[in-house]
């Protein structure tokens, strides 16, 4: 959630993967230590994320 003055300007998902291949298999690192990582985040219930999510 981000606030802005004590009100909420933005309510947001982050969705995370992380593991040593890819989901379909077609990237693999040599060993299981390692491990690849996907980020994505949006903003819920609206078209457009605001403005103000920039600046936090």
């Amino acid at each position: 959630m981000v606030l802005k003055n004590g009100h909420t300007v933005a309510k947001i998902r982050v969705i995370s993967w992380w593991h040593w291949q890819t989901k379909d298999g077609r990237y693999k690192l040599p060993g299981h230590k390692g491990k690849i990582g996907t980020i994505t985040a949006f903003c819920q219930g609206v078209n457009r994320c605001p403005d103000v999510v920039n600046t936090v």
